[in-house]
């Protein structure tokens, strides 16, 4: 433990050095840069958070009395805690067939597919498109957290489902009406429910849960089996047990504790009392080798924005003042 303290200095000096702007036109800040670390409700924070909130966002002073929402989000925003998953061990061969013509995707808008409004939201640098009509991405930056890897062709990246639909189909979605299958297959809202990645990367990874795949940048585990859970959660979706052991074991990747309760009994409701709790352990010098990794890779993409020309962020907001609680959206 002793030997991993200088490497969690520079973790935080890492992330206190992060120069991470706020989105102009958001909450109160009138897009200055986050105020790193913040207090807010007695708790400090190291980067961009959704605590209390259905975005990303940071303080922009020290006491949290002015905020905004972040352009990117930084690594180390996890949650306090993690909610219960129902354990579910069923047979596949026992439910309806999974088809992917039941996953109607992907819908457009105002001539935009949801495969090009993912590029466009998580570009780097503003997108370029194939003609006038803003229709079809031809060009941007892009960093795939699965890999590490950046990408200026779209046509090198697929957008996954970070929680696929064939597993979806399995853990509960195959009771689902279209129109709820249409919704999760295409969900904007929620950060990482659809992530540019590899398509090589993708395609390994195809239905696959995380006992039987995880990304090749081990810096990116804890985040994915962070956003992994909030999925299933916000959309009561179920988990097997090697399932469950997988993500136990890359929560503890991460560099803080994070409480995991878990349900093992498919009987009882989602979120009812846990019989189990699963705490993710402080984090070994591999773990905080492939965190320190992630955040030099975050901090690039960050200087690579800031050197872009000026434009209007792919994500606009009007709130001024924080919005719905998260239990809201877990609930929703």
């Amino acid at each position: 433990m002793v030997a991993a303290v200088p490497w969690l200095l520079l973790f935080v000096g890492a992330i206190e050095a992060m120069e991470i702007p706020t989105i102009p036109g958001t909450g109160t800040s009138g897009g200055q840069f986050c105020s790193l670390p913040f207090v807010y409700e007695a708790s400090t924070f190291f980067a961009c958070t959704y605590t209390a909130s259905k975005v990303s966002w940071c303080a922009t002073s020290e006491s949290a009395s002015q905020w905004g929402q972040c352009e990117v989000d930084a690594p180390g925003s996890f949650p306090k805690s993690l909610p219960a998953l129902v354990i579910d061990d069923v047979d596949p061969s026992t439910l309806p067939p999974y088809n992917r013509k039941d996953w109607p995707h992907w819908t457009t808008k105002n001539c935009q597919t949801t495969r090009t409004r993912v590029l466009i939201q998580e570009s780097i640098t503003n997108v370029t498109f194939t003609t006038d009509s803003g229709c079809t991405v031809g060009g941007g930056f892009w960093f795939d957290f699965y890999t590490g890897e950046t990408f200026t062709d779209p046509s090198q990246l697929d957008i996954d489902h970070l929680v696929p639909l064939q597993n979806a189909h399995v853990s509960g979605g195959w009771q689902w009406p279209t129109e709820k299958k249409k919704q999760y297959a295409n969900e904007l809202d929620f950060w990482e429910h659809l992530i540019a990645v590899k398509a090589a990367a993708n395609r390994a990874k195809g239905s696959k849960s995380p006992d039987q795949w995880k990304p090749p940048s081990e810096g990116y585990w804890c985040e994915y089996a962070v956003r992994w859970i909030l999925i299933k959660s916000r959309w009561n979706l179920s988990s097997t047990t090697p399932e469950h052991a997988a993500l136990t074991s890359m929560i503890e990747s991460c560099p803080i504790k994070i409480p995991w309760a878990a349900v093992l009994s498919s009987s009882r409701p989602l979120l009812d009392g846990a019989s189990e709790t699963v705490t993710g352990s402080s984090a070994g010098l591999p773990g905080l080798l492939g965190v320190m990794l992630f955040i030099v890779a975050m901090a690039m993409i960050l200087f690579y924005r800031r050197s872009a020309p000026s434009s209007s962020p792919p994500l606009t907001h009007s709130e001024t003042e924080l919005p719905d609680e998260q239990a809201a959206l877990i609930n929703a």
